[in-house]
């Protein structure tokens, strides 16, 4: 992860958001399916994506690359003294749940309940607990999930559980643990853009948590105004496809629309503008 982490923490400090699209950019890209290739030989990100950069340097390293200059050992001499080999925070905390209540409440494990205050959430290995009896809301923003208080929610989703959804891996292993012990609602809430869209659809939740005034968020609308972000939609014109094409008929006059007004809206933004959010249902279980 060397390589890596010089790259994203020299990009973070720069304070640029094209970089040369080199070897390492280039895995990155295509890993994280972060940043648009140009016809200029770079790779253009925006802010968000520099921030999920840093998030997952941060989660595959344990260092922040804002605040280290390097890692660790990765500038050492040949006459150093020997360290002890530690695993890293991904082999050890990898395969964990990261959750908390939705109002405080109690998470039941099977080691025994567990009380989270605001301002922190609870890591836990997906044997401990039973999803079987839970609400559970799936966030795709790991700064929202930290912030669970925040959250102002439909009543449906008083007292969910609600869990990080992860990059990759974590993604991979949270949807497993979804699928093996099926929830009595699994929602998911991702960014209100056809990429965000199409994360919820692939993970195959029951419902999506969508913006409840999107039918009247256009050009006339102040939210829209100040928050759309219309070039970020329009690097996402596969995705739409997509979803034109697979999508549930449930999803269709909400992707008309989207697409009417390049809207793509972030779930930080809806959440600090208070936005009220609604269930978009995706299965006729609801």
């Amino acid at each position: 992860m060397r390589k890596e982490f010089e790259a994203v923490r020299e990009l973070l400090m720069r304070g640029t958001r094209q970089v040369k699209l080199t070897d390492v950019w280039f895995a990155i890209h295509r890993r994280l399916k972060v940043g648009e290739v140009t016809s200029r030989g770079t790779l253009a990100l925006t802010e968000d994506e520099k921030g999920q950069l840093r998030f997952w340097i941060k989660d595959e390293t344990g260092c922040d690359p804002l605040l280290r200059e390097h890692l660790p050992g990765s500038s050492r001499s040949p006459t150093s003294q020997p360290q002890f080999q530690k695993a890293s925070p991904r082999a050890v905390f990898g395969r964990m749940l990261r959750l908390a209540r939705q109002g405080g409440g109690e998470i039941h494990l099977r080691s025994g309940d567990a009380k989270v205050p605001a301002g922190a959430i609870l890591s836990v290995e997906p044997e401990f607990i039973d999803l079987s009896k839970e609400v559970v809301l799936v966030v795709d923003d790991g700064a929202l999930v930290r912030d669970w208080g925040s959250l102002k929610l439909p009543k449906e989703l008083n007292n969910s559980l609600i869990i990080f959804r992860g990059q990759e891996r974590d993604a991979i292993t949270l949807m497993s643990v979804i699928d093996e012990q099926q929830p009595k609602l699994n929602v998911g809430f991702y960014d209100f853009t056809p990429e965000g869209m199409k994360l919820g659809l692939l993970a195959e939740h029951d419902a999506l948590l969508i913006p409840a005034r999107w039918i009247e968020m256009g050009l006339q609308d102040p939210f829209y105004q100040t928050h759309n972000h219309a070039e970020l939609f329009m690097s996402q014109v596969d995705a739409l496809l997509y979803l034109q094409e697979f999508a549930p008929h449930a999803l269709h006059p909400l992707l008309s629309h989207m697409k009417t007004h390049k809207m793509a809206l972030s779930q930080e933004d809806l959440v600090k503008q208070e936005e009220r959010l609604l269930l978009l249902p995706l299965k006729t279980v609801m």
